[in-house]
């Protein structure tokens, strides 16, 4: 018996299809010792392919044991129709193994997922690749669970796909506490819009308090006589310079700082006094607390006024001039201010209710220091500490 081509192609088709049971003893049926070398060869490469089979399945096996007895696992056909199943997913669906085997991976779906969301699973598995994410399924009681799922395809020895097995961790726990966090985040969110909106709408009427006070205050002052008219003129320019301020807050987002160059601008200029003077600020973009604005912004109206009152009343003055500025130094805000009049006799200063005010807002309220000059005009250092109360950016 000789070995021709058409009996070679059929032992490698059968080998490779695993078709036939060969042995050694095949190799009695032909006589030419080429023809015993080449089926000596085949009988090998039969053999070798059962082994590695045999070793393939066994390691398949094995991994399906350890995934059985720590997760819940579902295996489909090339299809998607489930084939197997364990114990961990029959208890997680809800569902029995004879209810489950020959269904569709879309018996456990829930309308959670778009259907986008299915197909590019699918589109990722059946490309031969491992898809991994979350997947909100539905349970036999119509109660929806979540799992951590991995997908990946088997294949068999010819390379093509001819399972899917899923890999699932059930998080359901996991994401009713994330929904719990959402939705007090949500709370959380509607509280400080809620908010933001009662402190907006608290400024703006504040502000308009503080306007229609002055107002009336205005119409008395033209009523009285000089000295009451004077008095009434130094609140009402109190009163504008903490109305301001709550202007600026109202028109704002932010309400834990202010910007003191935006404040400084707004608030203190000439036609704000009736002055015919030059005021220059200067300074940078600078965000303080309210707080310590608002006590600034009231420490600024005093020293206008009193410079207004008392710096160029001794003689003529063609250009009057304050100047006003700040920055920060070594962990402090530096305010200073100065005028151009003719300057004081420190021992003949009165300690009125301005100056009064002045010394015990910086001292007190801001827990800083001050130092203060007379000769050529009058000018005043104010040195405040960084504190909690006091940040700067």
């Amino acid at each position: 018996m000789g070995l021709d081509f058409e009996t070679l192609s059929d032992y490698l088709a059968q080998i490779l299809n695993d078709d036939i049971n060969l042995s050694f003893s095949e190799t009695e049926k032909y006589q030419t010792k080429e023809d015993k070398s080449i089926i000596y060869g085949l009988v090998c490469l039969h053999e070798d392919m059962q082994y590695y089979k045999s070793r393939s399945q066994l390691t398949i096996d094995n991994l399906k044991k350890a995934l059985f007895n720590t997760s819940a696992v579902a295996i489909s056909n090339s299809y998607g129709f489930l084939t197997d199943v364990n114990p961990l997913f029959i208890e997680l669906s809800g569902y029995s193994k004879k209810e489950i085997i020959g269904a569709s991976y879309k018996f456990f779906m829930s309308p959670h997922h778009s259907k986008s969301y299915y197909q590019n699973i699918l589109k990722i598995i059946n490309s031969g690749n491992v898809w991994r994410g979350e997947l909100c399924n539905t349970k036999k009681s119509g109660e929806i669970y979540w799992v951590y799922s991995h997908i990946f395809p088997i294949k068999n020895h010819e390379g093509n796909i001819h399972e899917f097995w899923s890999i699932r961790t059930d998080i359901t726990q996991k994401k009713k506490v994330e929904l719990e966090l959402l939705e007090k985040n949500k709370a959380l969110k509607e509280a400080l819009q809620m908010k933001d909106y009662l402190i907006k709408e608290m400024h703006h009427r504040i502000k308009n308090n503080l306007q229609f006070l002055s107002s009336m205050l205005s119409i008395k002052s033209r009523l009285g006589d000089a000295n009451e008219a004077e008095l009434i003129k130094d609140i009402i320019n109190r009163i504008n310079s903490i109305s301001s301020l709550h202007e600026i807050l109202y028109q704002k987002a932010e309400h834990k700082s202010i910007d003191l160059k935006e404040y400084l601008d707004k608030t203190f200029n000439t036609s704000h006094f009736n002055l015919n003077t030059t005021l220059s600020i200067r300074g940078k973009k600078l965000h303080i607390p309210i707080e310590t604005c608002s006590y600034i912004g009231v420490i600024i109206n005093e020293l206008i006024t009193n410079s207004n009152k008392y710096a160029w009343n001794t003689n003529p003055f063609e250009n009057k001039k304050i100047n006003l500025s700040y920055q920060k130094e070594s962990g402090y805000l530096i305010v200073n201010y100065s005028d151009n009049g003719s300057g004081f006799v420190e021992s003949e200063i009165k300690l009125g209710l301005g100056r009064t005010l002045i010394a015990k807002l910086i001292t007190r309220q801001l827990m800083g220091t001050y130092t203060e000059q007379f000769k050529n005009g009058y000018a005043i250092k104010i040195k405040i500490p960084e504190q909690k109360e006091l940040i700067l950016h």
